[in-house]
């Protein structure tokens, strides 16, 4: 039993790498975890160090060209693979406040919690696991996807916590980038006071 699962993960990785080539998304062979080669590594002991390490490096290499890469919010054709065009949305503002401070991009953890007092907070896309950022005594928050019912909307409005909510590609990119940012609920408008050096 133990070898037919084997086999099974061997011939998904082989037909998965099989598809990226065929593909044309990568220019050099796909990542290393598609093969053979780290269920049973063809190296000695002593050469397993430089072996990973050079694994390590080729998927960190795949990982940043796959992060560089952008796709249209909603895909409908081929053709939205290849040409991605960015919406400008209307962000969902909460309360009538206006505030002005210093950014903070969160991307995915609480590795920079302590930094967050008195900060806008920039989050893509924040769902009720992100509640603990109303225990920071943030100054406001920024988020790329999102509408006036979704979830940290509603939260902003109990805390009176000044937000745009949903602001789109291109306005969460230019308010990440932002050093310091006003956040004007009331004029509608997100404005970046100096750029981040």
């Amino acid at each position: 039993m133990q070898n037919s699962a084997l086999s099974r993960v061997f011939h998904f990785g082989a037909s998965t790498r099989k598809i990226l080539c065929s593909s044309r998304c990568y220019t050099t062979p796909p990542p290393a975890f598609f093969t053979a080669n780290i269920i049973t590594p063809p190296v000695l002991p002593d050469e397993a160090r430089p072996y990973y390490l050079s694994v390590i490096a080729e998927q960190r290499r795949q990982h940043e060209l796959a992060r560089s890469l952008r796709l249209a919010p909603l895909i409908r054709s081929e053709r939205d693979v290849y040409v991605a065009a960015q919406q400008r949305s209307e962000p969902n503002f909460i309360t009538r406040c206006r505030v002005e401070a210093p950014v903070t991009v969160l991307d995915g953890g609480e590795a920079q919690a302590g930094a967050l007092e008195g900060h806008i907070v920039c989050i893509e896309s924040a769902d009720p696991g992100y509640d603990w950022l109303f225990t920071r005594n943030i100054a406001g928050l920024v988020t790329c996807y999102g509408g006036a019912n979704s979830h940290m909307a509603i939260r902003c409005a109990e805390y009176g916590l000044p937000a745009a909510i949903g602001c789109g590609g291109i306005l969460y990119e230019r308010a990440g980038k932002a050093g310091l940012l006003l956040l004007d609920c009331a004029g509608k408008r997100i404005t970046p006071l100096h750029a981040e050096v």
